[in-house]
């Protein structure tokens, strides 16, 4: 097969996409990893038992950020 042939049949049921679906989906795909990743993390580690005494603590916000 010719190059030219394989580019016009690759070419030839090109619909259109919609505006901003590269952006939606790469979107809907990180909150969806981020919700997965937190719930694993959850059940793995759990929540740490003196989290608010931590909280109070800055050392605790340096490390979150």
């Amino acid at each position: 097969m010719r190059t030219e042939a394989l580019i016009e049949l690759l070419a030839g049921r090109v619909a259109p996409v919609p505006r901003h679906a590269a952006r939606r989906q790469l979107r809907l795909t990180l909150a969806a990893g981020l919700l997965l990743s937190f719930a694993i993390m959850l059940a793995l580690l759990g929540i740490r038992p003196d989290l608010m005494h931590a909280v109070a603590a800055p050392m605790f916000w340096i490390k979150l950020l």
